[in-house]
C-alpha cells in the first residue's frame, strides 16, 4: 500500500506537464496546454545549463566514485581485520552526517574571511579567494564533497563483495605464482564485476536526479554560483516553492524521469552486449604501473603504501569535522582574528551557552527528530523485512512480480511536484508529523538489501519448521527474525540515519516551529545568526551597536548537537552493520 501510495500514485502527476494546473480544479479537470510548459526548456540557456550540470556531475560521481570505491575496497582486502575496522569507522564518519552539517564543514574551509584555506593563502602572501562568488571552482569542490561523503559507504559495498569470494581461488593463484596485483586483476575485479554493474545501473537510473542536499547546502544556494551548480532538482525546487510555477517544475520533473529511464535501458543493453563481447571498451583496466611496481617489490613496502593511503584518507575525512568541533569552543573574537581552527586559542563554552540559553526550541526539535527516527525506523524495518521475506521465498508465486514492483520505483517515479500535491492536497499532511515519517517507510534499495540477506537462510530450516506445524507468521517471528539480527541492525541504522539527517521533508511540508527537525533548525540558526549580525538588527534594537553576537561559533556548536548522536551510535552497531551489509549486498 505504501509503495502504491508514494511511488505509483504520483505517476498520475505525469499529466501535469501538459496541463495548466488549477488548485481548485485538480489535475484531471485542469485545462490541457499541450507542450507549452516545456517552452522554458527550449528557450534560452536554462535547459542547457541545468542538464549539462546534472549529467556531467552525475557521470563524474559514477565514474570517479565507483573507481575509488573499488580501489579502496581492494586495498582494504589486503589488510588485517583490526586495521580494516579502524579505517572503515573513520571513512564512514562523513557518510553519517547530514548535508546540512557537511555544508558547514565546507564553509569552515572555504569561507572568505575565516576559512582555513583562505587563512593559509594569506599567510603565504596570496590574495584570498571569493569561493562563494566565483563559480569556476565549484565543479571541483562539489566532486570532492561527494567523494568525501560517499567513499566510506561505497568501499564497504565492494569490500563486502570481496569478502564473499571463495579463498580457494586465491590459494590456487598463489600456487601458480600470481602476485597480489595479478590476483586483484584476474580474480577480485572479475568476481565483483556483477555487483559493480548493478550499482552503476542503479546510479545511471538516477543520473538526471541530483543529491539536492549537496547542491543546496554546500553551495549555500548562492545564485552567484548557478552557472556551474544549478541542476535540475534545484531548478525544480525554485520553480515550485519560490516561483510557484507548477507547470514549469512538473515539466522539468517529467524530463528527468523520461531521460533517466531511457538511460537505464540503454545501459542495460550495452552491458548485455558487453557480456557477449560486442563492446570491448567496458573491459576492466589494469592498475597504475607505478603502484603495481611498488606492490611487487616487497610485501612490506606494499603494506606501508596502503597504510599511508588510508592515513591520508582518514585525515581528509576527519579534518573538516575537527574544524567544526574546534571552532565551536572558540570565542567570537578569536575566530575573527585567527579564523576557524581545530585547536581553540582560548577554550570557551560561550556558543553552547547561547544555544542553550532558551532551550525550548532545541529540545522540541530533539523530541520531533527522536520521535520520527524511532517510529519511522521501527515501522520501516517491519514493512521492509516482511516485503523482503515474501520476495525471498522461492515458493511464493508472486515473488517475481513483487520484486519488479519495488525495483521499478528505483528507476522511475513521478517527481517532486506530484509528490508535493499528493502530500499537501490529497492527504492533507501539511504541518503534520506524518509527513515527516510516511515518505521514507519503504525503499527499494533497503528491500533488495534485506532480500539478499534472507536468501542466505537455508530452505531446510523453513521446511523443518513447516513439518513441525509452524505457520508462516511463527516461522517469520521465531526463526527468520532471530537469524536476521545483523541485517536488521544494518537496516535499522540506515533508517535511523535517514530520518535523523532529514531536513528536506521539513523544508517542504512544515511551517510550524513545533514540528521543526534538528537539521532544519540548523539552517534556521544560520539565517537567524546572520540576521542578528546585520545592520537591520541593530536598527530595530535587537542587538546593541558594537555587540558581537557569537554567530560563527554558535553555528558550529549547533552542528555538534545535531550530528553528535548518530556519530556516537554507529560504533556500537558497526559489527552488525558491516556483517549485515556484507551478506545483503553480495546476495542481493
Amino acid at each position: 500500500m505504501l509503495i502504491i501510495l508514494f511511488n505509483y500514485v504520483p505517476l498520475y502527476g505525469m499529466l501535469l506537464p501538459f496541463k495548466s494546473y488549477r488548485y481548485n480544479l485538480g489535475i484531471w479537470n485542469s485545462p490541457w496546454v499541450g507542450f507549452d510548459n516545456f517552452g522554458f526548456l527550449f528557450n534560452g540557456d536554462v535547459l542547457y545549463r541545468v542538464l549539462r550540470n546534472t549529467l556531467l556531475y552525475n557521470m563524474t560521481f559514477i565514474v570517479l566514485g565507483t573507481t575509488l570505491s573499488v580501489t579502496i575496497a581492494l586495498l582494504l582486502y589486503e589488510l588485517s581485520r583490526r586495521y580494516v575496522k579502524a579505517y572503515q569507522t573513520i571513512l564512514f564518519i562523513p557518510y553519517f552526517i547530514s548535508w546540512v552539517v557537511a555544508g558547514f564543514a565546507f564553509r569552515s574551509l572555504f569561507d572568505m574571511d575565516y576559512g582555513v584555506i583562505n587563512r593559509v593563502l594569506v599567510s603565504l602572501g596570496e590574495e584570498p579567494i571569493l569561493w562563494y562568488s566565483d563559480p569556476k571552482y565549484w565543479p571541483y569542490i562539489l566532486v570532492a564533497a561527494a567523494v568525501w561523503k560517499g567513499l566510506g559507504y561505497g568501499s564497504v559495498i565492494y569490500y563486502a563483495a570481496l569478502m564473499g569470494i571463495d579463498s580457494e581461488y586465491y590459494d590456487a593463484a598463489k600456487i601458480d605464482g600470481a602476485s597480489k596485483i595479478r590476483q586483484a586483476i584476474s580474480i577480485s575485479v572479475p568476481m565483483i564485476k556483477p555487483i559493480v554493474i548493478m550499482m552503476v545501473i542503479l546510479q545511471i537510473g538516477s543520473i538526471c536526479y541530483s543529491d539536492f542536499g549537496l547542491f543546496y547546502n554546500v553551495t549555500l544556494n548562492s545564485s552567484l554560483l548557478y552557472k556551474t551548480t544549478d541542476v535540475i532538482d534545484t531548478f525544480v525546487y525554485r520553480s515550485l516553492i519560490d516561483m510557484g510555477d507548477i507547470g514549469m517544475a512538473s515539466a522539468a520533473g517529467f524530463f528527468q524521469s523520461i531521460v533517466g529511464f531511457c538511460l537505464v535501458l540503454a545501459t542495460n543493453y550495452i552491458v548485455k552486449k558487453n557480456q557477449s563481447g560486442k563492446f570491448s571498451f567496458l573491459r576492466s583496466a589494469a592498475m597504475n604501473d607505478s603502484v603495481t611496481t611498488l606492490l611487487r617489490r616487497r610485501p612490506t613496502a606494499g603494506k606501508m603504501f596502503i597504510h599511508l593511503v588510508f592515513i591520508a584518507l582518514c585525515v581528509a575525512s576527519l579534518f573538516p569535522f575537527l574544524v567544526i568541533i574546534g571552532t565551536s569552543f572558540q570565542s567570537e573574537n578569536d575566530i575573527v582574528k585567527f579564523g576557524y581552527s581545530i585547536i581553540p586559542k582560548n577554550f570557551t563554552f560561550d556558543a553552547y551557552r547561547v544555544i542553550l540559553h532558551e532551550p525550548k526550541v532545541l529540545f522540541q526539535s530533539y523530541f520531533v527528530t527522536i520521535a520520527t527516527t524511532v517510529i519511522g525506523s521501527l515501522v520501516g524495518m517491519w514493512v521492509t523485512t516482511t516485503y523482503a521475506y515474501a520476495i525471498s521465498r522461492k515458493d511464493y508465486r508472486f515473488r517475481s512480480f513483487l520484486a519488479f514492483f519495488i525495483f521499478f520505483t528505483m528507476l522511475f517515479h513521478g517527481g517532486m511536484v506530484p509528490s508535493y500535491i499528493l502530500m499537501v492536497k490529497w492527504l492533507g499532511l501539511k504541518n503534520n508529523i506524518l509527513a515527516l515519517i510516511l515518505p521514507y517507510l519503504i525503499s527499494g534499495w533497503f528491500v533488495l538489501l534485506m532480500k539478499g540477506f534472507l536468501q542466505t537462510i537455508p530452505e531446510a530450516v523453513i521446511e523443518s519448521a513447516k513439518i513441525d506445524g509452524a505457520g508462516e507468521l511463527r516461522i517469520f517471528a521465531q526463526i527468520v527474525i532471530p537469524i536476521s539480527k545483523p541485517a536488521l541492525a544494518t537496516l535499522g541504522l540506515f533508517f535511523a540515519l535517514q530520518y535523523w539527517n532529514d531536513w528536506w521533508l521539513t523544508l517542504l511540508y512544515v511551517e510550524h516551529d513545533n514540528l521543526m527537525k534538528l537539521q532544519y533548525l540548523l539552517i534556521r540558526v544560520l539565517k537567524n545568526m546572520e540576521y542578528l549580525n546585520s545592520a537591520e538588527a541593530i536598527q530595530y534594537g535587537l542587538v546593541k551597536p558594537g555587540m558581537l553576537v557569537p554567530s560563527l561559533s554558535a553555528r558550529m556548536a549547533m552542528c555538534i548537537l545535531a550530528a553528535g548522536p548518530m556519530l556516537l551510535v554507529f560504533p556500537l552497531f558497526q559489527k552488525y552493520f558491516v556483517q549485515g551489509l556484507t551478506v545483503g549486498s553480495v546476495k542481493g
